[in-house]
């Protein structure tokens, strides 16, 4: 029971990031069309309103990296973790650097900019961090 519980909650750790990264990525694209990337990307015009674009480029990236960490965690979680492969646990701690720095990096303007986001990303480093507990024990148990 406690490692169908810690698998869940690993899924959930991976869901949060891919559900964020999606509604961002989507809104993103229905709000900022294609054809404004063409003078940035292909003719490289370098105007102040391209500038904004690179920005807003890179925030569709973002968003297309924080889709990628949480389905690659969810793999995990599903995949490996559920059928007790033990690198696939090493493999999902190395998935939580991308959450904790997006916390550190959220906190840091939290702090500096007197409010803002609260730091959220925390939450499904922390869900995935009691999931990795609650699997340690069945995942290395020796055969």
């Amino acid at each position: 029971m406690q490692f169908k519980i810690g698998v869940s909650l690993l899924i959930l750790a991976g869901a949060i990031p891919t559900f964020i990264g999606t509604r961002g990525y989507i809104r993103f694209l229905s709000r900022h069309p294609w054809e404004r990337w063409y003078d940035v990307l292909v003719l490289g015009q370098k105007t102040q309103k391209n500038s904004n674009d690179v920005i807003l480029m890179l925030l569709q990236v973002a968003y297309s990296n924080l889709m990628l960490t949480g389905f690659t965690l969810m793999g995990l979680a599903y995949f490996g973790i559920r059928n007790r492969i033990r690198w696939t646990w090493y493999l999902f701690i190395l998935g939580a650097w991308p959450g904790l720095n997006d916390f550190v990096a959220t906190l840091w303007r939290y702090v500096n900019d007197d409010g803002g986001f609260f730091p959220v990303p925390i939450f499904p480093v922390l869900i995935g961090a009691v999931g990795l507990i609650l699997t340690r024990k069945e995942v290395f148990k020796t055969p």
